[in-house]
């Protein structure tokens, strides 16, 4: 173990993660690192991502590299972390074996990448890029242990069909058959009514797989707790088809707008705890 190789995350660098996930179009002075010169730039949202921001922090200060010392580490500088998301998603016809071997098998090296840590450069990447959990086949019986439960990306499934796994599309027509009482089911369903009611609690996630998960036994309602984040997905999508495919989601780094993913999206209520 040789400690993380990032260092102190930058505003710069915080600026080119918005340009690859949300292809943000920074204005002449961004580029440029002298702040904002027009009004209307997307880096004036930036603080209302300070939460997400913070995770992206804390996420690449705990990537040590697990390499021997024959070895080189899957990730150097936060340019390579970059490099892979946007491999992921512009090359979605690979499979996680196929884009492995495409990402690693380019760079010059004088010596061989680590077959962990080149699995755990995908995953960070995967965890930054859509907020979830993931792993290879393998698991690890320490993060069993610990009951850290990743979703496994398994190496024959391209990127696609992993997203779509993980999120099936499933609709909810009592939700979505666009008559009155759908709207005023939507409307009650706010944290301070199910609280009051149904004496729920909630409990924030990172994982957003797990949002909305319900643990009976405890009464608590798992919330992803990173709505600016979301937000940013959602205004990509905001002039497009509702039922654009994973696949054209994915080139611009968002979720496909579907009912059975964002039910609920609609009513920040209840999940906008960024505000």
């Amino acid at each position: 173990m040789t400690g993380s190789p990032f260092g102190r995350v930058t505003e710069g660098e915080l600026g080119q993660l918005s340009q690859v996930l949300w292809s943000w179009p920074l204005c002449e002075g961004c580029r440029a690192g002298n702040g904002c010169v027009i009004v209307g730039c997307p880096s004036q949202r930036s603080k209302r991502l300070l939460r997400f921001f913070q995770r992206y922090k804390d996420l690449t200060a705990s990537y040590d590299p697990d390499v021997t010392p024959n070895e080189q580490p899957a990730l150097r500088t936060y340019k390579d972390l970059f490099g892979i998301i946007q491999t992921l998603k512009l090359q979605q016809e690979l499979t996680r074996a196929q884009l492995e071997d495409r990402l690693f098998h380019d760079r010059p090296s004088h010596t061989p990448f680590s077959t962990a840590d080149k699995e755990r450069a995908i995953d960070l990447a995967v965890r930054i890029m859509i907020m979830v959990h993931c792993s290879t086949q393998r698991q690890s019986s320490s993060v069993l242990e610990h009951g850290i439960y990743r979703i496994p990306w398994q190496s024959d499934l391209t990127f696609s069909q992993f997203i779509t796994h993980i999120f099936p599309m499933t609709d909810h027509p009592s939700l979505n058959d666009g008559k009155q009482s759908s709207s005023d089911m939507k409307r009650a369903l706010t944290a301070k009514k199910l609280k009051k009611h149904a004496g729920l609690k909630f409990r924030p996630t990172d994982d957003l797989r797990s949002h909305l998960k319900l643990d009976r036994k405890n009464d608590t309602v798992e919330i992803f707790h990173r709505t600016a984040f979301l937000k940013e997905h959602l205004r990509l999508t905001k002039d497009k088809p509702r039922n654009m495919s994973v696949s054209d989601s994915l080139k611009l780094q968002v979720k496909p707008h579907q009912p059975s993913f964002n039910p609920l999206f609609q009513q920040p209520r209840l999940i906008d705890t960024d505000n």
